[in-house]
């Protein structure tokens, strides 16, 4: 190949605006020297025509061209691709509109500009510095949130708003317990109407005993609860047992100014009266509790026990002798004296404990047993015992239906 013509062309490409691709050339060189070899002289009359280097000068110029053209597009590409692989955290909703501006300005910049050297950079470190701001709020967000739903924030203090408190609107009184569970992220202070303060941690849960009548409040400012004073309560409690209609009975009263009362025994409520009366049968204690409600709607209650004297048997009053031939109608025949005087039903069995034949029954408390066996008409034998038995149709509550005990015929 002619050097000088070589040379030539070789300059022109270098001022050219499209950089020279020193591949292409070789490939052109390769083709022009086959074929001025093919050629004999005929090939060097065809290399050293002006013609033939005007042509391949544009042909090298096409082929640089078109390898530069696919080397831009492929990088454009994979740019592009990159950008819309950018993931941004999720934010609170103060930084969602900064992130909004945000993209839109990458989609700008990719459309107009092609995100060339510096603009890429640019635009690569405000990704950086959003996804850096939008994950320090998102950390925060949780937290941020609950405290805005439950708090309020005057000055540098923060007070509680909205509270989780024992679900209930009942009237705390003094002596009740509650527990407070506080929703917040920070530490919230109950002050008590003393003035103590009571610290309850973030999302925890405290027992609190209310020993202190008046308002309490939420950080000294809120007003949280009320607490009011219980009603007094007491009542008489009698030392005697007294019969009334032939059941032995105590009787408890009470003069109180209180909205509602009530009494209790065994568990039960028995009256809710000013006064009580109990009917004691045969235990070793009665335990009776007074329950009331106070005009203010606090409840109280108190409870005291009765001990009968330990020699008390209450036995339907039976006497354990009587003398048939005696003048006195009360000493000739027989009946337990409750059942003179007690309005009840009943069964009365006299039994012979020598072969457990019944000599007499009765159930009219106007037949009492005169002494005689009802199989044999006769008189039983003085000095005598026998057993009775006396069975409750419709007892008394607490009472049992069955009394028993000797009778000794005088």
């Amino acid at each position: 190949m002619n050097n000088d013509i070589v040379n030539k062309i070789k300059s022109s490409l270098e001022n050219y605006e499209v950089p020279y691709d020193a591949s292409a050339w070789d490939k052109m060189s390769q083709r022009l020297d086959a074929k001025a070899t093919s050629g004999g002289n005929g090939g060097n009359r065809f290399l050293s025509s002006p013609k033939t280097w005007v042509v391949a000068s544009v042909l090298i110029i096409g082929a640089s061209l078109a390898i530069y053209n696919s080397t831009q597009e492929s990088s454009n590409q994979i740019i592009v691709s990159t950008s819309n692989k950018t993931k941004i955290p999720l934010v609170s909703e103060e930084n969602q509109h900064a992130v909004s501006l945000t993209k839109a300005e990458i989609k700008t910049n990719d459309h107009k500009q092609g995100l060339e050297g510096k603009e890429k950079t640019q635009t690569s470190n405000t990704i950086s510095q959003t996804r850096s701001t939008s994950e320090s709020t998102y950390a925060n967000t949780i937290e941020s949130n609950t405290i805005k739903q439950n708090q309020s924030v005057k000055g540098n203090e923060k007070y509680v708003k909205n509270f989780i408190f024992p679900k209930t609107n009942k009237l705390y009184c003094l002596g009740e317990k509650i527990e407070i569970f506080n929703p917040n992220a920070n530490e919230i202070t109950l002050t008590n109407a003393n003035g103590k303060q009571i610290k309850i941690d973030g999302q925890e849960s405290m027992l609190i005993s209310l020993k202190h009548e008046g308002q309490y409040t939420w950080n000294g400012e809120k007003v949280a609860f009320d607490v009011k004073e219980k009603p007094t309560v007491n009542f008489i409690l009698p030392s005697d047992i007294i019969y009334e209609n032939g059941i032995p009975t105590i009787t408890l009263s009470s003069e109180l100014n209180v909205k509602s009362q009530k009494w209790i025994f065994d568990q039960k409520v028995v009256s809710t009266n000013d006064i009580l009366k109990l009917n004691i049968f045969n235990k070793e204690k009665y335990s009776v509790t007074l329950a009331v409600v106070g005009l203010n709607g606090c409840e109280n209650q108190m409870t005291k026990t009765f001990y009968p004297d330990p020699d008390f048997h209450y036995n339907l009053k039976a006497p354990n002798g009587f003398e048939p031939t005696s003048n006195n109608p009360k000493r000739s025949t027989f009946l337990p004296l409750s059942l003179l005087e007690r309005d009840t039903p009943f069964k009365m069995l006299i039994i012979d404990p020598k072969d457990g034949k019944v000599i007499f029954e009765t159930n009219d408390k106007n037949n009492p047993w005169d002494g005689k066996n009802q199989l044999t008409d006769q008189l039983v034998s003085e000095g005598s015992e026998y057993i009775w038995k006396v069975i409750l149709i419709n007892p008394e509550k607490y009472e049992k239906n069955e009394y028993r005990g000797t009778i000794t015929r005088k």
